[in-house]
Formats: C-alpha cells, structure tokens, sequence
C-alpha cells in the first residue's frame, strides 16, 4: 500500500490540511520542489528555499516498516446435546450429541510504522520525533488521515503551534 507515489502524497496531503487547520504555515514537498523532489538539490538549497518560502521547520515522514504475518486460526468443535422421546419401557428421554465443526484457515495482516520528524530550519536540529503503528488500515486514506490526526493532535499537545513552528 505504501511506497508508492500516491500514498506518499495523500499522507502530505493530510498533513497540509490538519497543519494548515491549527494555523502552521504547511505545503506538500511537491508544491514547493515539484514532482522530481530533491533530485539534484543539495542539502543547502532545500535549506535555503525553504526559509526563503517562509518556513520555520520541516515535518519529514517515511515509512520505517512495512510488515506481512499469515495467522492460522484452528477450527472448532462444537458439541450440541438434543433430546426426544425414544420409546423404551418407560418413555424415558434420551439424549443424543451432534457434533458441528468449522474449519480452521488462515489471515494475512499487516503493519505498517510510520516515522515522522520535526525539524527546526534556523538550528538544523531534531525538535520532534514520532513513531505510528497502524494494523491493517481499511484504505491508504484512512491510514493517511488517522497517521496525521496523530501527529498533529500530539504536536498540539506539546504546544508547536504556539512556539512559532
């Protein structure tokens, strides 16, 4: 699901908006270097197009782990008393067992971890570090939508929109 061009945007794409939302001055890497990136650029002229561009800081995420597990789940017997009249010399009742099984089979799940990085422009130094953990997400947007809500609700949370971040 992940590692491609279109999950990578929608991930950036979330983000801008939740940033955007909480007053941070947020764009996509593909809005302000366009689509080939950082491709020739030196670490110094990313550097310097930002700030020129009126950012204070860079929010990088990568994808840390993408993890596949095949789980067998065992079959089951259940077991279901029933009873009636069988004749016999009393009319007693008798109980008869039936047996009904489900068959055992297997599940795929996967994990994805999500690293996300804050960075201050005028330091060059690390000022915030995040790691999300997401089970089986149900599509690439709710991973991108649940991923950012995170990541911003707990930026919130440590005061960055307040600090000039």
């Amino acid at each position: 699901m992940l590692g491609d061009r279109e999950a990578k945007d929608l991930i950036e794409r979330n983000l801008v908006q939740d940033l955007s939302r909480n007053g941070a001055n947020a764009s996509t890497a593909t809005s302000v270097f366009g689509p080939k990136g950082f491709e020739g650029i030196s670490e110094r002229a990313i550097a310097r197009k930002l700030k020129n561009s009126g950012f204070t800081s860079v929010l990088i995420v990568s994808l840390r782990a993408k993890d596949k597990e095949l789980n067998y789940n065992p079959g089951s017997v259940y077991v279901s008393p029933y009873g009636g009249r069988y004749g016999g010399y009393y009319g007693r009742y008798r109980y008869a067992y039936d047996n009904f099984y489900t068959p055992g089979y297997y599940t795929t799940s996967t994990e994805y971890l999500l690293d996300a990085d804050l960075y201050s422009l005028a330091t060059n130094q690390l000022i915030y570090s995040a790691q999300a953990r997401s089970y089986d997400p149900n599509s690439r947007k709710s991973l991108a939508e649940d991923f950012s809500e995170s990541i911003v609700n707990e930026l919130k949370t440590q005061g960055f929109f307040y600090a000039g971040y």
